[in-house]
């Protein structure tokens, strides 16, 4: 699913310079909903998708931050790697996502002249059994690139119930795949959500801490008992800057 990608570029490029249910209310099924697997539909998903653009920010003008929303749209492509690879020399499979966003900014009810396009890329690496091992993002506009391993055991549960979450792992990240250069870490977990009575969401939370700053992206899904997966929204928040949400 979702590794640090788009929204936190996108948001720090601009520092520089999902649906929902019916009436009534969320339902909490009983069901066991097989969450490992709907990470491995997600990860083998090579679809396209389109999405919108919202979110309130700071921007950069004449050299002072002014309150801006934000609005736009864009689209992911997903390619999947072809043939044996290997990651931090281990067996692996990779996918790579593609981001292509058009910001569009209105500030004191004037809305820009200058559409802002960003893109951001991400590589995600799984292993035979579907565990998360690492993923990687090359350096994009002013944003820099990273690379991140884990820094002890990595879990997707197999099976889950509404109400239930935790800590899926925690990745060490640097600057590139020679780790001379520490970023941070990356924790990410889960927690499933009451949907309807036949399905969840699921809602997967990265927090990339770098010194004394937090950005916090957090991915929401609709799930199947089966493992069957429905990209809901992005939302990335960088501390200073704002959040921005991708809807799809």
């Amino acid at each position: 699913m979702k590794y640090i990608t788009l929204l936190l570029s996108s948001l720090l490029l601009v520092a520089c310079g999902g649906g929902g249910g019916g009436g009534g209310g969320p339902v909490a099924s009983t069901d066991p909903f097989s969450l490992k697997q709907a990470y491995a539909n997600d990860f083998n998903d090579t679809a396209a998708h389109n999405y919108g653009i919202s979110g309130n920010l700071l921007i950069d003008i004449g050299g002072t931050p002014v309150p801006a929303t934000l609005s736009g749209n864009g689209s992911v492509t997903q390619i999947a790697s072809s043939g044996a690879i290997t990651f931090e020399g281990l067996p692996a499979r990779a996918k790579t996502k593609t981001f292509v966003s058009n910001a569009f900014f209105t500030s004191g009810g004037i809305t820009l002249p200058t559409v802002v396009t960003t893109t951001s890329v991400t590589t995600v690496f799984l292993n035979a059994n579907n565990d998360l091992v690492g993923f990687a993002s090359p350096p994009s506009g002013t944003s820099t690139g990273s690379y991140s391993v884990p820094s002890g055991p990595v879990t997707i549960p197999t099976t889950a119930f509404v109400g239930s979450s935790g800590t899926i792992g925690t990745f060490n990240t640097f600057v590139d795949v020679s780790k001379r250069t520490p970023l941070g870490t990356n924790t990410i977990s889960y927690a499933l959500l009451a949907d309807t009575a036949s399905t969840a969401i699921l809602n997967l939370t990265q927090v990339l801490a770098i010194g004394g700053a937090a950005t916090t992206q957090v991915d929401s899904y609709r799930l199947t008992p089966n493992g069957g997966v429905t990209r809901l929204k992005q939302t990335g928040t960088v501390t200073g800057i704002g959040t921005s949400i991708l809807t799809y």
